[in-house]
């Protein structure tokens, strides 16, 4: 067997921690997306349903949509291939995509709390009042 020379096996370990760092700093990323997500949300849901101020209700939903285009890596409007927009069953379901790579540093949990936040608090909201 041929075995690697020292400074080859530097920079593969150099090049593995690099890729772990990078993976690191893209699930904090995610995470303060996918807060800032929850509180645009939540803000349009109050906005709309208890305050009743429209302009301010969007202005929140604009904030909340962009937070989902961010968290999902833009993958929710274009497929990332020609094969993939070729393939029917991307347009049949254009979601499978971005739940197999939600599991990189995030939890589906988190991505259906981020999706389903504006409802929930205007169901609550109804509730409520």
């Amino acid at each position: 067997m041929h075995r690697l020379a020292q400074t080859e096996e530097e920079l593969i370990e150099h090049e593995l921690i690099a890729r772990e760092e990078a993976k690191a700093k893209a699930r904090r990323f995610r995470r303060r997306v996918f807060w800032v997500g929850l509180f645009f949300g939540c803000g349009q849901a109050i906005m709309f349903r208890v305050l009743g101020s429209p302009i301010t209700g969007f202005a929140f939903e604009l904030g909340w949509l962009g937070a989902i285009l961010i968290y999902t890596s833009g993958h929710i409007f274009l497929p990332s291939t020609f094969m993939e927009d070729s393939d029917p069953s991307w347009h049949l379901n254009p979601w499978q995509d971005i739940l197999k790579n939600l599991g990189e540093g995030t939890s589906i949990a988190e991505a259906i709390a981020l999706f389903a936040s504006p409802k929930l608090v205007e169901l609550l909201c109804w509730f409520l009042t």
